[in-house]
């Protein structure tokens, strides 16, 4: 869920409630006009909901999109974008909440990511049974800028569960737009929110912000190492086998179970039938473990992994 902020405060949004406070903001901002700017926002979709991101910078000469996703809710109508020019599409991270529509816009239109964001496509396309995107890639890298037209992209790492997520300073006619994609604190990777915080983007005049969890809390595990040790305390001394259900894509998740069956000294199996694919991504630098004493398959040709 897109959190739209320009002047009000976090005390405003708590005083009048989060849904009524995204849905003023959404009347204000879509299509937004700045005097002095032809600059326009339009949230398409994302204000509302959990998932199905999709928001439009626009100027006279320009359009883009920063995320395509595909609703979680079945039946929801697609995004009206017929008669759009889109001039590029940009991906925030590989999840389909946030780039699973991408094909409601023509092969014409350059799709910007990350190149492992890329191959993350790609696979979940054939695992999918899908057709890859005749679309031309175009591949960005951590807070260095690119030009789409009018606007100037700067995408900035962020921790997520999934691998290689950016969140966007978008520049373009005297303003800045910073758009957060979907982002943590907790996670593995939970310095590059420190330091977002302490050297943020400057001079913003409007923020859009996932916000997720703003009226959820999850105590039990506030924070990824807390999944680790939950794991290990749960196999630790069991003698038949345990079960973790995950996403493949959320690397921190398989870290985890990786690191707590090395500190139990037991054994991981990945069931490639279950996004085997993809897990090999993260298992591949966990192969270079110097401590990683073995990796073989199973008979079945479930990777094996024994600490």
């Amino acid at each position: 869920m897109v959190e739209a902020m320009t002047g009000a405060t976090f005390a405003e949004h708590k005083r009048i409630g989060y849904r009524k406070y995204a849905e003023r903001l959404e009347s204000e901002i879509a299509s937004m006009e700045r005097v002095g700017s032809t600059s326009r926002v339009n949230i398409h979709r994302g204000s509302q909901d959990i998932g199905g991101t999709c928001i439009q910078p626009s100027t006279n000469q320009t359009t883009i999109l920063l995320d395509l996703g595909q609703p979680l809710k079945e039946a929801t109508p697609p995004v009206g974008l017929k008669d759009a020019k889109i001039d590029g599409l940009v991906i925030s991270h590989p999840h389909q909440d946030h780039y699973g529509w991408m094909e409601a816009v023509g092969p014409e239109v350059p799709f910007y990511c990350s190149e492992l964001t890329r191959e993350l496509i790609d696979i979940i396309c054939l695992v999918c049974r899908k057709p890859l995107p005749r679309n031309l890639f175009v591949y960005f890298k951590h807070k260095v800028p690119f030009q789409i037209g009018d606007f100037t992209v700067t995408p900035f790492l962020v921790d997520h569960s999934a691998v290689d997520a950016f969140a966007f300073l978008i520049e373009g006619e005297r303003k800045r737009v910073f758009y957060s994609g979907d982002f943590r604190s907790h996670g593995r990777k939970g310095v590059l929110f420190k330091r977002m915080v302490a050297d943020p983007p400057r001079d913003i005049d409007a923020l859009f912000m996932e916000g997720t969890m703003l009226h959820r809390d999850n105590e039990e595990f506030p924070i990824e190492v807390s999944v680790e040790k939950k794991i290990y305390k749960t196999i630790k001394d069991q003698q038949n086998i345990s079960f973790l259900v995950c996403s493949s894509q959320n690397v921190d998740r398989l870290v985890s179970a990786y690191r707590a069956c090395k500190r139990a000294g037991k054994i991981l199996v990945i069931d490639p039938t279950r996004g085997g694919d993809r897990s090999a991504l993260a298992f591949a630098a966990l192969r270079r473990d110097p401590q990683l004493t073995s990796c073989a398959p199973t008979p079945a040709g479930m990777p094996r992994w024994k600490t």
